[in-house]
């Protein structure tokens, strides 16, 4: 596991339990991808859409995470939501899924790939989704969107280190307060061109793709719904 995504899973196993608190609102189109068989929620964090889904649906789905404290939290809330035996917890890495192929009907992955800490982890973790769909199956990738003003003014101000450093344009950590300590989290802000270029040289074959308005009036998320074995 590479350094910056260690440091993420430590990251996120200390503020799991707040990062569940401020995140509730559910904002990712799923229902493109559903009614589904066996659903993997890739980067499930704190098990908000896998857990929805199963209760809308009665379907089990698989949460996987690199974070064992999101996993946590995803248990506590199946639990809290009385549909446990249906959420089924797996900490693993995106570029390592630990499932054999073509063993999915629809997979979720939401605000984890831009995570990955270079274009070759990101092309490979896609690949990985890839590899353990079904023919024909959906997936539903999102990311944070470059051009929202408040990524841009990230990445303007990081050019320096960036060029400093040898990252890419987009390459930034984002801050997290957390009782009194500033946490930093390693993003790559996508352009919808850049993610849709990633999710073809996976290997996968785009049905759609757009951008997601949350709270503002410009869209913070970018989105690409694809297939595998499109014919």
């Amino acid at each position: 596991m590479s350094s910056v995504k260690k440091a993420l899973a430590e990251l996120y196993d200390v503020i799991a339990q707040s990062y569940a608190y401020t995140r509730r609102r559910l904002w990712a189109p799923v229902d493109k991808v559903l009614p589904a068989g066996r659903i993997i929620d890739i980067g499930s964090g704190p098990g908000l859409y896998a857990v929805n889904i199963s209760s809308k649906l009665g379907v089990d789905v698989i949460c996987m995470d690199i974070s064992i404290g999101m996993l946590k939290a995803a248990r506590r809330h199946a639990k809290n939501k009385s549909i446990y035996p249906l959420i089924h917890l797996v900490i693993a890495d995106l570029e390592y899924a630990p499932f054999r192929s073509y063993g999915f009907d629809a997979a979720l992955c939401i605000a984890t790939i831009h995570h990955l800490p270079t274009r070759r982890s990101r092309i490979n973790g896609l690949r990985e989704v890839a590899r353990i769909l079904k023919p024909n199956s959906k997936v539903l990738i999102t990311a944070w969107h470059i051009l929202h003003p408040r990524n841009l003014i990230r990445v303007l101000i990081n050019i320096p280190t960036s060029i400093f450093k040898g990252r890419a344009i987009g390459d930034i950590y984002v801050s997290w307060h957390y009782k009194g300590a500033l946490l930093k989290r390693f993003y790559h802000l996508y352009t919808l061109k850049e993610l849709k270029s990633d999710v073809i040289n996976a290997g996968l074959s785009i049905i759609e793709d757009g951008y997601i308005r949350v709270k503002s009036r410009i869209a913070e998320n970018i989105y690409v719904l694809a297939q595998v074995g499109l014919t």
